[in-house]
């Protein structure tokens, strides 16, 4: 009878051993499969990787090719697309984003903001398409007063606009008075005060700005459409956007093409 409890006792222990074993057994299987599928995954990604990189590529070279000889096509602007596919399965979206809405700018008495209203797209063009900005002024520290004068590129003796004297500040101007002529393209200056820098009035009655008296800033931002069919003011930091598409993959770049 004691000889029968142990064997019981012994087999009892060797049934659990067995159980031990192949869970272990078990739990190794589930790890090498889950291993092997994020393996398999990873490796479905590389070589979906190369061909939607190599698609972003050439959109973006596209895009470049033709702005770097002032051609139009492929002149779209964000968030209207250029697309492209080829072959291998891959494709592209591609845009050039050339303007900032809104503009944001920032003035002091002795380095005045000038910002630049012509056409991105064609930079040689004498024709913008503004008829007028916005500009909403604001300050660091204390309340300062400005106005913005746009130059006409092109014939820079002809008398600037004159936005005349922004009400307050925080406030808001435009050229409602003096309208821009959408068939010229603008360099707006903005003045947070009078320095020695302000052109002279080509009205003499109409009011100037207080003098600066040193460490006068502005900030804002500047918004504005134009009848060639953009939104905003052109960018300092003008870019080609371009992402490329191999099945669920997407990869995207930007290229930077400078003023």
């Amino acid at each position: 009878m004691h000889n029968l409890d142990k064997n019981k006792d012994q087999a009892g222990i060797t049934l659990l051993i067995s159980i031990m074993i192949l869970s272990s057994v078990a739990i190794i299987s589930f790890s090498l499969g889950s291993l092997a599928i994020r393996e398999i995954r990873a490796s479905r990604i590389a070589s979906q990787s190369e061909p939607a990189i190599v698609a972003a590529e050439a959109g973006g070279e596209k895009l470049l090719f033709f702005r770097m000889r002032g051609l139009t096509d492929f002149a779209a602007l964000c968030p209207s697309l250029n697309s492209d596919s080829y072959p291998a399965g891959s494709s592209y979206e591609a845009c050039n984003d050339l303007y900032d809405d809104p503009y944001y700018f920032q003035s002091y008495d002795d380095n005045v903001s000038v910002v630049l209203l012509n056409n991105p797209i064609d930079p040689n063009s004498s024709i913008a398409g503004y008829s007028n900005i916005t500009i909403n002024a604001t300050t660091s520290d204390n309340t300062i007063l400005m106005r913005a004068y746009a130059f006409n590129l092109d014939n820079l003796n002809e008398c600037p606009r004159d936005s005349g004297i922004f009400s307050s500040n925080p406030g808001t101007g435009n050229f409602s008075s003096q309208p821009l002529d959408p068939n010229k393209r603008y360099a707006v200056f903005l003045y947070p005060c009078a320095n020695p820098g302000e052109p002279p009035q080509c009205n003499p009655a109409v009011t100037t700005l207080p003098a600066c008296t040193g460490n006068e800033v502005v900030r804002g931002s500047i918004t504005g459409s134009t009848s060639l069919g953009a939104t905003g003011i052109p960018s300092e930091n003008p870019k080609i956007q371009s992402s490329g598409a191999k099945s669920s993959l997407i990869r995207k770049l930007e290229v930077l093409i400078g003023r």
